[in-house]
């Protein structure tokens, strides 16, 4: 009998010593440090920096949490819950130690300012099913890449991720959004290059205003229309490739781009808003395409370097105010179809051009030959030229490896219109 007494006594011993081992294994964090009602944190008031919802019995179950959780907190690594479909409102917002965020696999939302002000936070894995991202959800926050590649946002609230001056990388999702705030990434001062998702069919309005270190632009695909502000204010831009889509190019998109020197805008376009390229100040030479029907006042005021404009349609655009203020016309070669000449004389902002009619139908822009007299010359998006030999023709122009880089480039035949083409 004492054996059996002492084997159950073993046995209890053993098991208490197994449970409380199960419950030390929980890091788990006093009551003292939030505030729970029901499944629903309220707020977080301890002293923990590292807070992992999942490994705590209480925490593991909540499946939402009140605006302003953690705002202001020392708080420096969070792990969410899987159960957690939002991030709410300034959840984290100031949390200016927090530098590491494990969202749950179910995150949906993120809210208004969700993260703002969070500047030692530099990178966040977003989970695939995310769908929205709320107005200055990460204003000022210290992100040096962003990644929603795999995502599937539909919308993207005012200055979701302006002023993160850190930012160097963006990539963004291919879903077409549904909606997009303005100043997207407004004053991101350190990004230096962009390519616009295929499937976007628009920018945001001021969406990369003030971003001063932005070089290169990318916007092929579907993009229709450049909103208004877009690019105003990016100084060191001097690379735009615009796709075969685009319609319309919104006020002051491009205004104080005093690094652009060379523009080639598509044949699609149709219009170019008030201010559009104002105060491009080194702008030389500018393509327009065939189609285009309207050009706003101001539209290229202060383009003070410009020489050269091509323009293949035979009805003059119409111009509103003075598009070309500050620029003196005289100076500056305006190449037009031969049989156009006239129409061209009779409008009152076209005739103050050095007009250059052309005796091809087909082409819209003078051959100009190289200093050694090579009848091709090839231009960089950047404005620089490059000599070619004379047999170059413009279905060879994918051979041209040996004699520049791989990018996007304005090729110019004689008797033919320019053409755009990649050089691979």
């Amino acid at each position: 009998m004492k054996s059996v007494y002492y084997r159950f006594t073993a046995w209890m011993i053993l098991l208490a010593a197994s449970m409380a081992g199960a419950a030390g294994a929980y890091a788990a964090y006093p009551e003292s440090s939030y505030t729970l009602q029901g499944r629903r944190l309220v707020s977080w008031h301890g002293p923990e920096r590292s807070v992992d919802f999942r490994d705590d019995p209480a925490l593991a179950r909540v499946n939402s949490i009140a605006d302003y959780a953690f705002a202001q907190t020392d708080i420096e690594e969070v792990a969410l819950p899987d159960r957690l479909m939002t991030v709410p409102a300034g959840a984290f917002e100031g949390c200016v130690h927090l530098r590491r965020v494990r969202l749950g696999d179910n995150t949906r939302f993120i809210r208004e300012a969700a993260f703002a002000g969070c500047k030692s936070l530099e990178n966040i894995d977003f989970p695939r099913k995310l769908l929205y991202i709320g107005p200055f959800a990460f204003d000022g926050s210290g992100l040096t890449t962003l990644d929603l590649a795999d995502t599937e946002v539909l919308e993207y609230g005012d200055d979701a991720f302006a002023r993160c001056t850190a930012l160097t990388s963006v990539t963004l999702s291919d879903t077409r959004p549904l909606e997009l705030g303005a100043n997207l990434f407004r004053d991101c001062t350190r990004l230096p290059q962009f390519t616009l998702p295929q499937a976007w069919t628009a920018t945001a309005a001021s969406m990369f205003a003030g971003c001063t270190s932005l070089a290169e632009v990318t916007l092929e695909g579907d993009l229709r229309t450049v909103a208004d502000s877009a690019f105003t204010g990016c100084s060191a831009l001097r690379a735009l490739d615009f796709g075969e889509r685009l319609e319309a190019i919104g006020a002051d998109a491009f205004e104080g781009c005093s690094s652009l020197r060379l523009l080639y805008l598509p044949e699609s376009l149709r219009s170019i808003a008030n201010g559009a390229f104002a105060g491009c100040s080194s702008l030389e030479m500018l393509f327009l395409g065939d189609r285009l029907e309207k050009v706003g006042d101001r539209a290229f005021a202060d383009c003070t370097s410009l020489r050269h404009i091509s323009l293949g349609t035979e009805e003059p655009p119409i111009t509103w105010g003075d598009s070309f203020a500050g620029v003196y016309e005289p100076d500056v070669l305006l190449s037009v179809p031969s049989q156009a000449e006239d129409t061209y004389w009779g409008s009152q902002q076209w005739s103050r051009f050095n007009i250059n009619p052309l005796s091809a139908i087909d082409s819209d822009f003078p051959y100009t030959g190289s200093d050694s007299g090579a009848p091709a010359v090839l231009f960089s998006l950047e404005g620089r030229r490059l000599s070619l030999p004379a047999h170059v023709k413009a279905e060879e122009a994918a051979t041209l490896t040996g004699y520049a880089p791989a990018g996007f480039y304005i090729l110019c035949l004689p008797g033919m219109r320019p053409v755009k083409i990649i050089i691979r």
